[in-house]
């Protein structure tokens, strides 16, 4: 991430080939360097015009969110952005996308 920068952006993403995958690699990877495709390549590319930071969060549960039919609750990313788990607290400014 760029430290100038004022924005940083929380993607929360689920894995999907090919838009989303692992990176391979012998040695371990960490932060938005674990991951690859052309979801990742995008935002890198947009990341670097309009000058913004960003953290790329993988969905614990790894479900874009339904609501359950017995109680009512959302899961998957519809959860975690109604919890607002995925704030970043250390940033001058967050959205959580």
């Amino acid at each position: 991430m760029r430290e100038h920068s004022i924005f940083v952006l929380s993607f929360q993403i689920l894995q999907e080939e090919p838009y989303v995958m692992f990176k391979k690699s012998d040695k371990p990877l960490y932060g938005n360097d674990r991951f690859e495709g052309y979801c990742i390549d995008l935002l890198r590319e947009l990341s670097t015009i309009l000058g913004f930071s960003y953290e790329i969060r993988l969905v614990e549960d790894g479900k874009y969110g339904a609501q359950e039919d017995a109680s009512g609750q959302w899961n998957g990313m519809v959860r975690e952005l109604i919890d607002h788990v995925k704030i970043e607290k250390d940033s001058l400014l967050t959205l959580t996308l």
